[in-house]
């Protein structure tokens, strides 16, 4: 019987103590849940990296090599002529979870075209690119970001939406480095930004896992267009690749503010 009170506090205390570290246990697992298990790092920037002007029989595998490495789908805006002419690409691009759109078929400057021609150019490579994938698509860039008001009333009517871009580092000029375009995209990337690569340059293709790196490591999230027009996104910069002449593009200097008035030469 004397031992009874002492046996009793024990108890009590080794109750509490269990029900203290179910408490403790509980708030580090919802509070601190990465100590416990691995998480995605948080995402707070949407960018879309885009490739023109192919596919190319000798950059394109290489570059879909390095985006499945580092786990990006892109989009890539295809010459019609160059699909049709290398269609087991295009199906490689398709099949590995990339985004197709248009480049018109024979890379015209689209502002010089009747608007007969203009419907011509866009609908010969959706053809193709349907053919081959069985997809609908509906995204074009005019080659060279040339277009005038009657070229996008025309597109429009027919189906079509232009997708312009907010990051140009202009990687289409002779004997560009790898830094420089390195540098240009990273100074120039924001929150729901679009990238212009083009899929036949040496440069690019050098650059490009570093650029995935480190975009990726200051936080950035890499959509098709497609996706990114599902997310809820910096509106100014969105209206710089999706609304044309609604708004301006960030800041890299004249090339990065494509424009019904004014365009650029690629």
């Amino acid at each position: 019987m004397t031992f009874a009170p002492v046996l009793i506090v024990r108890r009590y205390q080794a109750l509490g103590l269990i029900l203290f570290g179910i408490l403790l246990g509980s708030v580090a697992l919802f509070s601190r849940d990465s100590d416990f298990f691995p998480t995605r790092p948080p995402y707070p920037n949407r960018i879309a990296l885009t490739f023109d002007d192919g596919p190319h029989p000798e950059f394109t595998g290489r570059i879909l090599r390095v985006l499945e490495e580092h786990q990006v789908a892109a989009t890539f805006f295809v010459v019609g002529k160059q699909a049709a002419r290398y269609p087991d690409l295009l199906k490689a691009m398709d099949r590995r979870g990339h985004e197709l759109a248009n480049h018109t078929y024979n890379h015209p400057n689209l502002a010089l075209l009747h608007p007969t021609d203009v419907v011509r150019e866009l609908d010969e490579t959706r053809g193709v690119i349907e053919s081959v994938t069985q997809r609908r698509q509906r995204f074009f860039r005019p080659p060279g970001g040339q277009y005038k008001a009657s070229t996008l009333d025309t597109a429009n009517r027919s189906g079509y939406q232009m997708i312009l871009w907010t990051v140009f580092p202009q990687d289409h000029v002779p004997a560009i480095t790898p830094e420089t375009i390195y540098e240009r995209v990273m100074a120039t990337a924001r929150d729901g930004g679009v990238v212009l690569f083009h899929s036949g340059v040496e440069a690019t293709l050098a650059v490009l896992p570093r650029v995935i790196s480190d975009l990726r490591a200051k936080g950035f999230q890499f959509l098709t267009v497609s996706e990114m027009l599902e997310e809820k996104i910096n509106p100014v910069v969105r209206s710089a690749w999706y609304f044309p002449g609604n708004g301006d593009a960030l800041a890299a200097g004249p090339a990065n503010k494509p424009s019904v008035k004014k365009t650029v030469n690629l």
